[in-house]
């Protein structure tokens, strides 16, 4: 399949094509690849390919965000500042959260 000189746009294009193939059939497909340096190449990217869907794609960015929210926000419940204590999060926008509270009797 591969025996040009490597450049770019042919690593890309295999990969593209390795990738748009099921898991189960990528290895025949490797073996088409006859330039064994690129091959090597490839199956590199392949296996970072993999790595990376497993571990940073295990969990969406939102729901990452909604649990350090929720942390942040329990970490400052029933905490006093001057004479008002925070009684929950109101409401939250960008990088803060408005806390609901009431003015203590004994602040």
């Amino acid at each position: 399949m591969a025996h040009a000189p490597r450049s770019g746009q042919q690593i890309d294009r295999l990969l593209d094509e390795a990738l748009a193939l099921p898991v189960s059939e990528r290895d025949a497909f490797m073996t088409q690849v006859t330039d064994e340096e690129l091959r090597r190449e490839i199956a590199s990217l392949l296996r970072a390919h993999e790595q990376a869907e497993a571990s940073f794609l295990a969990q969406p960015a939102l729901e990452i965000a909604a649990q350090n929210l929720a942390n942040r926000e329990a970490v400052l419940i029933g905490q006093r500042f001057g004479s008002y204590e925070i009684l929950s999060g109101l409401g939250a926008g960008g990088l803060q959260v408005r806390p609901a509270f009431r003015p203590t009797t004994n602040g």
